[in-house]
Formats: structure tokens, C-alpha cells, sequence
């Protein structure tokens, strides 16, 4: 089998990171493959900070921005779930806060949401009035693929919880 017919399918709510070397392909098998609206690209952060997607010199602030873009991207895959009652944040800090199908607080359901996200290696906090509130608040630290992994996973739990 060639490479032209191979064909990966990739899951809803699912995130791809491409990691590799400067010039290595990144960009031209993202291009081929997603519609520029699935790709969040550091080199086109770079480009949005500092005018130069080649100057290494802003990657901290390009990174703040990938993250920026990836929450929001979060907020929008979550927000549409009858389960969640609010999701609200800053930065990299979110809070789900989650209702059964009767529109009570879902304590029980934020608890499951964060044992299988333990389970995964994601830790998570939970909090609110009721108990009911996913909190995400990952070290100020990361690494994008981290934080895209994280990110990933939450989505994948909450929409699972929400089934």
C-alpha cells in the first residue's frame, strides 16, 4: 500500500498536534489535510505577535496565544451540551459546571468527570456552590502538545458524561 492510499480517520472532538523540526512538513501536511480553521500553527502565532513567523524570540507569546485559541476552541465544542449549565475563564483557567437532564447541579457528574479524567493522567479540581463544577487550571508552565492533550481529553470526558 502506498502512502496516497493510506486514510486515517480521526474521532470527533479529537485533537491532532504535529510536532517536528523547522522546514520538516508540518505545515504542508496540515494544509492538505484540515481546513485552515482546524489548525492552530505556532509559526502563524509568531506571525500575529511579531510579524515573523521565523522569530524564536516571541515563542513564549505565540504559545500564550495557541493556548488562547485552544481554550476558546474548547469553550465551543463544549457550550452546545445541554449537560453544561456555564462554562466561564480566563486564560488557561475553566470552569464546566455541569447539570443533570432535570437541570439540577450534577455533582455526581462532575466527580465521574474527574476519576476518568484521573484516570488519564488529567488532574482536574472540582468546585462551586453545589459541587458540580469541573475546574481546569493547568500549571502556568506547559507545553502546547501538554495542554492540546488535556485540552482533548476534557472535551472527550465531558461529551461522554453528557451521553
Amino acid at each position: 500500500m502506498s502512502t496516497a492510499d493510506r486514510q486515517i480517520e480521526i474521532p470527533d472532538f479529537s485533537l491532532v498536534v504535529l510536532i517536528g523540526a523547522t522546514g520538516s512538513g508540518k505545515s504542508t501536511f496540515a494544509a492538505k489535510h484540515f481546513l485552515t480553521t482546524e489548525v492552530i500553527s505556532s509559526d502563524t502565532c509568531r506571525a500575529l505577535v511579531a510579524d515573523d513567523e521565523t522569530d524564536q524570540g516571541v515563542t513564549a507569546d505565540a504559545f500564550a496565544l495557541v493556548r488562547e485559541i485552544a481554550g476558546k476552541r474548547l469553550k465551543q465544542s463544549l457550550g452546545n451540551l445541554r449537560s453544561i449549565a456555564e462554562l466561564r475563564g480566563i486564560g488557561l483557567w475553566f470552569g464546566i459546571e455541569l447539570m443533570d437532564r432535570f437541570g439540577r447541579p450534577a455533582a455526581e457528574g462532575a466527580r465521574e468527570a474527574a476519576r476518568r479524567l484521573r484516570d488519564r493522567g488529567v488532574v482536574v479540581g472540582r468546585g462551586g456552590y453545589d459541587d458540580n463544577v469541573v475546574k481546569l487550571s493547568p500549571p502556568l508552565m506547559i507545553e502546547a502538545s501538554q495542554l492540546m492533550e488535556a485540552l482533548d481529553q476534557v472535551s472527550e470526558v465531558i461529551h461522554e458524561i453528557a451521553a
